[in-house]
């Protein structure tokens, strides 16, 4: 008997792309990205109209309320935007909005949520950049003592470690219910790129049985095993990090060509800025 320890396809970044280039073709990089940008316009479209039609009374509850309402009201289409990246090509727009007819029931709470709860890090990443930036204008102080520059330190390592907690465990649980919500509405004839279980363990009862043909949105996190949850956080944090190395990259090529085209002039501008950020900090 020979036993084969398998990993999952999505394991790493490099096999998941050879992957699905292997099955749709060197475009599948790029897969949803037009149902994307539709889903982006239907957003802004929509967060035009209620802004227009919507009372300006308590300023901070009409946003949450508006962004809450168009969450809500284009979850149909970031359905199908999850289903167009999910599936292997071959249906259209108007083949796949037909396909979601009368989804509203199974999407507007798992699209609620998921809103509400970036909204709730929107707000708690304000406040906390706030207390970030008057603790490093005190940490910047050389008149204050040690042990106060201590504590300052500890606040601002305290507020990241918020952020990131709340983003685990709060953002994190409500984005995977909702696409997996998504998925489990893919309609019977629609192959996947990558396969998975389309009844997840059992929880999908389908629509010709009697059942709403979708998960359920606590089973959506349960079904989630911590194996998948490991995988996935590990797939951000390499997001992350690709991330931030390109945006060094970029920054450092940036000015390397700043300074080949204007070195004096550039020289110029960073002092006198590096002067102006001293002098707002001493000011505050």
């Amino acid at each position: 008997m020979t036993i084969v320890n398998t990993k999952p396809i999505t394991s790493k970044i490099r096999s998941t792309i050879k992957h699905i280039t292997s099955q749709a073709g060197w475009t599948a990089r790029f897969r949803g990205m037009l149902f994307g940008l539709l889903y982006v316009m239907a957003v802004g479209a929509s967060t035009s109209l209620l802004n227009a039609i919507m009372p300006r009374i308590m300023l901070p509850f009409s946003i949450i309320l508006n962004s809450i309402l168009v969450a809500i009201v284009t979850a149909p289409m970031h359905m199908i935007w999850t289903h167009a990246t999910i599936a292997m090509p071959g249906k259209k727009f108007m083949a796949r909005y037909a396909a979601i007819k009368g989804s509203y029931k199974q999407l507007w709470l798992p699209a609620m949520v998921y809103e509400a709860v970036q909204l709730l890090v929107f707000f708690q990443a304000g406040c906390s950049g706030q207390l970030v930036q008057h603790d490093l204008a005190r940490v910047s102080n050389t008149d204050m003592a040690n042990s106060a520059r201590w504590f300052a330190g500890l606040r601002i390592a305290g507020v990241i470690g918020a952020l990131v907690t709340v983003a685990l465990f709060v953002v994190l649980p409500a984005k995977v219910q909702l696409v997996r919500v998504e998925a489990s509405m893919l309609p019977d004839e629609d192959d996947t790129i990558i396969p998975f279980d389309r009844t997840f363990d059992g929880k999908v009862v389908p629509k010709v049985l009697g059942g709403s043909g979708a998960i359920g949105f606590m089973d959506a996190w349960r079904s989630f095993n911590r194996e998948a949850r490991l995988r996935l956080i590990k797939l951000y944090v390499k997001i992350f990090l690709v991330s931030t190395a390109i945006f060094f990259l970029a920054v450092h090529v940036m000015a390397f060509e700043l300074w080949a085209l204007a070195g004096e002039a550039t020289k110029n501008f960073v002092v006198m800025a590096h002067a102006q950020l001293q002098q707002a900090s001493q000011n505050h």
